[in-house]
């Protein structure tokens, strides 16, 4: 980090550098971070005179740009973004007031310099914060893959620090911000006066605008907020453009029930409004006024004024005489919309005329996303204000009733944590417990979000949300209202980058469904999200789907061009998944509640709904993803009218569950054996031999070997009758998957080399990888430790090819086994870590488990036993749950050796004789053989008294690496065949 040297202030002295940047940041940055720096070390060694001021102004502006260039921790480098703005905005009002002063060499006062040496302070650090996180040149991209894995581990154990500077980055800018608004605020009218002072030929007196007496308000201005959490920032930011921008003109925009009127009351109430504006603080509510007119009898109201209708003159120029003539105060304005909606060039004609009068801050809250015209609103904007964070809700929760438990959470999360829909929540428990009031909300969803007493926008969601559906802009406009349940209709909301697609599948219906849409948005019923889509809050997508489901036609279009995303079909793996990971899996949610609702809209099922189902499956499969519940009810639906797609559905399914074939084995045999009769009596010899092979595949799992083989060669006779090359390609990766298991080493080999000429032959890479991954285990069984590293980088090559990341992840996993076998248990459990990771990302349960065992096994020769300890008790809850036998086995197999190695001898027996019997129960007899051994050894040598020494070589590392086929080897079993 960069050393501050802080400078005493005692006398004038040469003047030397305040602080000093590091050489190895001047050395490192590039671009406009290395502008930044230069121009930071011009501001080191300056004198804090009216110059500098412009020049630390620079060096801001040039940190607002790179903020722009940083895609890591983009939440917190936005809200330093915002902050450096703020500051940046307070250091050009400084300057611009000290410009016209003569002598501008003279230092500036401390008040002045103070907040600036901190303001040069949080710069340094966050630029050299900001140089970390800067996306690295492609000249750093060609790293050999060793390098790459451990700079990717590297990452991993890093990123926590880096997180923890952004974040001291955010602090500090914040403390620094907040010095300014604070002892500027004090000192500033000051120290800018003692520096005009000394400006020559500056005697004019100023002009003292006669004070008449305030006149009180004659509505009471309401009292802030009791409950108010999680708008800090946007409080601050109002707070900022108020006080130091007077007079203001600041908009509140958002949604309904977002707590805009609550951040008003708390500006109106904070202590420094009211210090600076007393009882000049005014606030009206526009939500009676529908026109024009109506605001301005109310304003005259508000500040007391008469009017006499049969004098001739209008209200307003009664009233804007008597506010130019009042001393400095601020007016909210409340519910804009209401009259802004209705009257819209009246109502900006008349805010324009008050936000002209020099002495009146204007403040107004208004549902929506624009501000009125006609009005030079305050800069920066104050951005559309979002639902609370969930910590705050939670805190708003627990005010209202003391505690909180995982229903709350629930609950809060359900409405998508909206300040009013947490509020009413919040005191329905108070009466009744947070578990039963989610069992209400899911099955009355808007109607709960009702309080108690007289409808009304602040007690109410659905008068909220009516609101805005029957206000002018939206009142006669039905296709803006059924846009927004088509909208309500997709999980996710609706893509922006599909608005194309959108707007010519609704021409008819919809003719101009971009300025629908932009009108969605300016009524804040809609919002774009930072992954681009366009969604709704919950609370509103509740009160749609009850009042306004969308009809037929609207959601007969929404199936068309979502059956037209999934009618895609190709046999190369590669354009499958990458077809998948760009236009399924990014919507994955939309797609299965379009395709589910598609199923029972309509008069009747037919061909066409199941085929989308089946093409969305098969999508799925080739990306690693489930889809059991949508498979199901398809099924269900078929029944027997639709054999062609049922056989289909029903082989999807058992894919679906193959992961845990373990704890559904009978029921996926039984979908297998239903679609194959199916495809037998439909005269499909495809698929026929495709379930054929998948019960072969399913045998093999299961070490049925005999019924394995059976299936298979019944497969692979049916592929070579019907000319299919790539069903025999996977038959045969089967069968040499069988061989290796009961180690006829030479037959997998001799099986996996006819693999890999008829895969070169038809150009099927993906089968070529299967193979070099099955060769790799051959060697590994022979010992042949240089092929098996030959043939396992071969499949990584291809594997990273087809961004097939799934079996990527287990080939590092080999690879990380192999290390750990030629003795580099430091470089093992590295790269057994990244595949930890990418298990976990994917949702790969049984690769996470067999990962656990192998890094518990590193661990234990690296003499980390805690960590082994954790890894294998880990392995084991998860293989418990998934059923798992060997997976269990193998952890309890290791713990035997890590008890043993730890003389806790009653526990390695308990271990070793377990791990005998769950191998016994996965049909492992190789590995049962191996762990009974181990049991024999250890009890042999217990009950002979012999020392601890001659227990060694129970496990030496010779032995211990081929005492049972090691986690990798059951990862193999796993995923030898796709």
């Amino acid at each position: 980090m960069p050393t501050i040297e802080e400078q005493p202030d005692d006398g004038p002295k040469p003047v030397r550098a305040r602080f000093v940047i590091s050489e190895t940041l001047m050395k490192d940055a590039r671009g406009t971070v290395r502008t930044a720096v230069e121009a930071l070390g011009v501001v080191a060694s300056v004198t804090q005179n009216v110059p500098y001021l412009g020049t630390i102004s620079s060096v801001l502006a040039v940190m607002l740009d790179i903020y722009n260039d940083v895609s890591a921790y983009k939440s917190d480098w936005k809200a330093v973004a915002d902050m450096s703005q703020c500051m940046k905005a307070i250091v050009d009002e400084v300057y611009a007031k000290c410009e016209t002063i003569e002598d501008q060499e003279e230092a500036l006062p401390p008040a002045i310099a103070g907040p600036l040496s901190k303001l040069e302070q949080s710069l340094v650090k966050t630029i050299e914060t900001l140089n970390v996180c800067m996306p690295a040149s492609s000249s750093k991209a060609s790293k050999s893959l060793t390098k790459r894995l451990k700079g990717f581990a590297r990452d991993i154990l890093n990123r926590g620090d880096l997180a923890d500077s952004v974040k001291q980055c955010r602090a500090d800018m914040q403390t620094t911000l907040d010095l300014f608004n604070t002892r500027l605020q004090i000192d500033q009218t000051l120290a800018i006066q003692t520096l005009l002072n000394q400006a020559a030929n500056r005697n004019k007196q100023l002009t003292v605008i006669p004070q008449p007496s305030s006149i009180p308000a004659s509505i009471i201005l309401p009292p802030a907020p009791a409950i108010f959490h999680g708008r800090a920032q946007e409080v601050d930011h109002v707070l900022n453009l108020v006080l130091r921008h007077a007079p203001a003109r600041v908009a509140i925009l958002g949604p309904g029930g977002i707590g805009k009127t609550s951040i008003a009351l708390t500006v109106l109430h904070h202590p420094e409004v009211e210090k600076r504006y007393a009882d000049r603080r005014y606030f009206m509510s526009c939500e009676a006024a529908a026109t024009a007119e109506a605001v301005v009898q109310e304003l005259l109201k508000v500040f007391g004024v008469a009017h006499d209708s049969q004098s001739g003159s209008s209200p307003v120029n009664a009233l804007l005489p008597h506010l130019r003539a009042l001393p400095d105060g601020i007016l909210c304005l409340d519910n804009l919309e209401t009259p802004w909606d209705a009257d819209i060039q009246a109502v900006e004609d008349v805010l324009s005329k008050i936000a002209a009068l020099a002495r009146l801050a204007l403040l107004v809250t208004t549902r929506g996303t624009d501000r009125p015209k006609q009005v030079s609103w305050t800069r920066p904007f104050l951005p559309p204000v979002e639902p609370l964070m969930l910590d705050a809700a939670l805190e708003t929760w627990d005010m209202i009733c003391e505690s909180h438990d995982e229903y709350t959470i629930k609950l809060i999360e359900a409405v998508d944590c909206v300040p009013l829909a947490v509020n009413l929540l919040a005191h329905l428990a108070e009466s009744e417990s947070s578990g039963v009031l989610w069992t209400r909300w899911e099955l009355e969803h808007a109607e709960l979000l009702r309080a108690r007493g007289p409808d009304h926008h602040l007690n109410s969601v659905d008068v909220s949300v009516q609101l805005s559906l029957q206000g002018p802009r939206l009142h006669d406009d039905l296709e803006a209202v059924q846009l927004l349940s088509v909208i309500c209709t997709l999980p996710q909301g609706m893509p922006e980058s599909r608005t194309a697609a959108f707007a010519e599948a609704y021409a008819a219906l919809i003719p101009n469904l971009r300025r629908t849409i932009m009108l969605l948005k300016q009524c804040a019923l809609v919002h774009s999200s930072s992954d681009g889509f366009l969604q709704v809050l919950s609370p509103v997508r509740s009160y749609i789907e009850l009042n306004h489901p969308v009809s037929d036609p609207y959601f007969s279009c929404l199936a068309n061009v979502y059956c037209g995303i999934v009618d895609f079909q190709s046999e190369d793996y590669a354009s499958a998944r990458s077809y998948a990971e760009n236009n399924i899996q990014k919507e994955i949610m939309n797609i299965r509640a379009v395709l589910r609702l598609n199923l029972t809209r309509g008069n009747c099922l037919s061909e066409r709904k199941l085929t989308s189902v089946n093409r969305f499956l098969k999508l799925c499969e080739s990306i690693s993803i489930k889809e059991v519940e949508l498979v199901s009810v398809a099924i269900t639906l078929a029944g027997s009218e639709f054999p062609s797609s049922v056989a289909e559905l029903l082989r999807h399914k058992a894919i679906s569950l193959g992961d845990e074939h373990r704890k559904f084995r009978s029921d996926i045999l039984m979908m297998y054996e239903k679609a194959l009769e199916l495809y037998i009596s439909l005269g499909d010899r495809k698929g026929e031999a495709q379930c054929l092979l998948n019960l072969g595949h399913m045998d093999a799992y299961a070490f049925r070997h005999d019924e394995a083989e059976r299936f298979l060669q019944s497969a692979l006779d049916t592929f070579e009758e019907i000319g299919d090359e790539r069903g025999k390609i996977a038959t045969l990766l089967c069968q040499s998957f069988v061989y290796d298991n009961l180690f006829h080493c030479e037959k997998a080999e001799y099986t996996l080399l006819i693999v890999i000429d008829l895969a070169n032959k038809i150009g099927y890479d993906r089968g070529k990888a299967h193979a070099f991954r099955g060769l790799a285990s051959v060697y590994d069984k022979q010992k042949c430790y240089a092929k098996e590293e030959t043939n396992l980088r071969s499949a990584l090559e291809l594997y990273t090819q087809m961004g097939d990341r799934k079996n990527t992840a287990r080939i590092l996993a080999r690879l990380g086994s192999l290390l750990d076998s030629l003795d580099r248990p430091i470089e093992s459990e590295s790269m057994l870590r990244t595949v930890l990771f990418m298990y976990r990302e994917i949702g790969y349960s049984a690769g996470e488990i067999n990962t656990l065992n192998e890094m518990g096994w590193v661990y234990r020769r690296l003499n980390q036993f805690d960590n082994a300890r954790a890894s294998l008790f880990r392995a084991c809850e998860l293989s418990k749950d998934l059923l798992y036998l060997a997976g269990t086995a193998t952890a309890k197999y290791y713990l035997g050796f890590l008890y043993r190695d730890t003389a806790s001898f009653d526990e390695a027996e308990a271990c070793f004789e377990e791990a005998t019997q769950l191998f016994e129960q996965a049909k492992q007899p190789h590995s049962a053989r191996h762990s009974a051994k181990a049991l024999y050894k250890l009890q042999s040598k217990r009950n002979a008294s012999q020392t601890w020494n001659s227990l060694a070589d129970v496990d030496s590392p010779a032995a211990t690496s081929q005492a049972v086929p090691p986690p990798s080897s059951t990862m193999t079993i796993e995923s030898r065949v796709s």
